[in-house]
């Protein structure tokens, strides 16, 4: 198949299933992301707010928000975003 430069076209159907048929992400996942931060410590200052609690968590290509979910519940703040605007519709964010 011949590569295309146009972006993969989406119904609301094909991103209704999807976002109920796509696993969960592995615990697995969440348990890295949240050691690499910890184990990040370049902004670092007295006084901070406890490590423990990241602030911000970008999700790049969220899809229908599996991830951006996971995040929600230990982050103060999440941002998810994704090219397909039908796939942000259907989150239940």
């Amino acid at each position: 198949m011949a590569p295309t430069s146009r972006p993969p076209v989406h119904s609301t159907s094909y991103s209704s299933c999807y976002s109920v048929t796509r696993p969960a992400p592995p615990a697995s996942l969440l348990r890295s992301l949240l050691a690499a931060y910890s184990a990040s410590d370049d902004s670092l200052h007295p006084g901070d707010i406890a490590r423990e609690t990241p602030g911000l968590a970008v999700d790049v290509g969220c899809g229908s928000g599996q991830l951006t979910i996971e995040l929600a519940a230990v982050c103060r703040e999440v941002v998810g975003l994704d090219p397909s605007s039908l796939q942000l519709q259907v989150s239940p964010l």
